[in-house]
């Protein structure tokens, strides 16, 4: 066997030395200063040496040739694993025969397995569990590595977890692996020691280079992770029952049924994600209506005064809201609000707010004292953070003289009809509802009173606070609300909240609203003679 590989590494030597020789006995001949009748030694010299190259060569092809007829299919695959035997092809025609339908067959199943592979994504059906979708991809992973047992783990709150992990015995039934296995708790204990977790929850779980523990190795455990461009979501546990690692062909493919599996993982979140988010938006859009609903939809009647309101939110759910509620004896209570915040938690705060106002708004004769248990009852709702600001107004038919209380809100704005021109109430604004209990006495009753064509125009911040679309973002103020008033002080209550609404639209153009805009008008008519 020596003997056999040392004249195959040297066949091609012989070979050369031979050609060399020969060329250099022709020059040497051609060169040569003796003439055509010279002695025929230096002839027979040149034929031996020609005699001799070919003879030995001959000999090397038949010798080689009569032992390629030997060479097994199990000789192929060691000698095309040994990289230091260099196999001719010129002097062992047969074997390389063999060797090229070896290779074709490889590269055949190799094929074969990477079609496999590829038809993943048609048999995966996103909306189902994550572990059944695995599953139907470990049974595929299963016909190309048909004695590997498989174990996902999925990063879950910064850990590597045990998802699925599937077996296949000899009748080809492929079993699925529970928690308690052995192979997974030998598995657990690797990666510990393997897998550098630290480093990867310091990177976020992103990284182009799965971090690894390189003093540590295991000869029957295959660690592939399931990484997609730099996000890594878990890691592909090959235990192979030959306590031998993988081959790199098999590594290729383990590494593609890995990439494969965390496409299928991405895609699930991403399903999920979706899915969340259009049920959200659904439950939001039912909470919109709701409170929409909620709103009053009609100008209130109540002789003796004109009245209008309306919301204008800037997202689905608004933090703002105005109500007109029937009291006994021809009186009608007037409410404004603004939530701190925005979304569900402000319309919930609001919705608690709305629900006690209008249940207990006959309860009570002065708007101070019904702000006063508003006040108690919403601090000790336990609502976090979030507080409201609130401004109650009753009205009472044939009389002039408005009550107002204040928590915290703005500070209303009164139309002069006879004198042209709009000033802003001057009483304390108070504390807003939620921050904390207020004792008695803490809110008080302002008195306001009104004179035929006369208004009181009640507004949240949002109005004033909303920015223009020029670059230095300019406010809309009191001043230019006031402005926008006493052009439109005549009319009717609806007229003059579409013309600051108007103006509003004007003023910011295509600048979204930052904040929910809410506006109510309270106008006196004026007595038919």
């Amino acid at each position: 066997m020596k003997l056999r590989e040392l004249i195959r590494r040297h066949t091609n030597l012989v070979m050369w030395v031979a050609v060399i020789t020969l060329i250099y006995a022709i020059s040497t001949h051609m060169e040569s200063s003796v003439p055509e009748s010279a002695s025929s030694t230096q002839i027979y010299s040149l034929v031996a040496i020609i005699f001799d190259s070919l003879f030995i060569g001959f000999l090397s092809y038949q010798w080689l040739n009569l032992q390629s007829r030997r060479v097994t299919h199990s000789d192929v695959i060691k000698m095309s694993n040994e990289d230091s035997v260099y196999i001719e092809p010129f002097f062992q025609p047969r074997s390389i025969l063999n060797e090229t339908d070896f290779n074709i067959n490889r590269l055949q199943a190799l094929h074969s397995n990477l079609e496999r592979i590829t038809q993943l994504f048609s048999c995966i059906n996103f909306t189902l569990a994550l572990t059944r979708q695995l599953k139907v991809a470990l049974s595929l992973a299963h016909e190309i590595f048909p004695r590997h047992t498989f174990l996902i783990f999925l990063n879950r709150n910064e850990r590597l977890k045990f998802q699925i992990g599937t077996t296949q015995i000899a009748s080809g039934t492929i079993l699925q692996i529970e928690e308690n296995n052995p192979f997974v708790l030998r598995s657990i204990e690797t990666l510990k020691m393997l897998v550098d977790i630290d480093r990867l929850q310091q990177s976020d779980w992103k990284s182009l280079v799965f971090p690894m523990n390189a003093k540590v190795s295991s000869p029957d455990l295959t660690i592939i992770p399931l990484m997609l461009w730099n996000r890594i979501s878990g890691v592909t546990v090959l235990v192979n029952p030959e306590m031998k690692p993988l081959s790199s062909e098999e590594i290729i493919l383990a590494s593609l049924i890995s990439r494969h599996m965390a496409i299928i993982i991405e895609n699930h979140d991403l399903c999920s994600e979706s899915s969340r988010q259009e049920r959200l938006n659904h439950e939001v859009g039912i909470a919109r209506q709701i409170q929409v609903d909620s709103l009053p939809h009609e100008a209130s009647s109540l002789k003796g005064f004109d009245i209008f309101g309306q919301c204008i939110p800037c997202d689905e759910i608004s933090g703002d809201y105005y109500d007109f509620i029937p009291l006994p004896d021809n009186r009608l209570l007037i409410t404004i609000a603004n939530v701190s915040g925005k979304g569900l938690p402000a319309a919930l705060f609001l919705s608690k707010l709305q629900i006690l106002v209008r249940g207990l708004a006959g309860n009570y004769r002065s708007p101070a004292e019904f702000m006063t248990y508003l006040s108690c009852q919403m601090s000790n709702a336990g609502m976090g953070s979030l507080f409201a600001t609130m401004l109650m107004v009753i009205i009472e038919a044939g009389s002039t003289t408005v009550s107002c209380s204040s928590a915290g809100h703005c500070r209303p704005l009164i139309v002069r009809a006879g004198g042209g021109f709009v000033e802003e109430a001057g009483f304390e604004a108070g504390i807003p509802l939620g921050l904390f209990e207020i004792s008695e006495g803490g809110y008080v009753n302002q008195a306001i009173d009104l004179m035929p064509g006369d208004g009181i125009f009640l507004y949240t911040d949002g109005l004033t606070d909303m920015v223009s679309n020029r670059h230095n973002r300019e406010r809309y103020g009191i001043e230019r609300l006031r402005s926008a008033m006493e052009k439109v002080t005549a009319g009717k209550a609806s007229v003059l909240v579409r013309e600051i609404v108007d103006g509003m639209n004007i003023f910011r153009g295509k600048t979204p609203l930052e904040d929910d805009v809410t506006m109510v008008y309270i106008k006196a008519e004026k007595r038919s003679s």
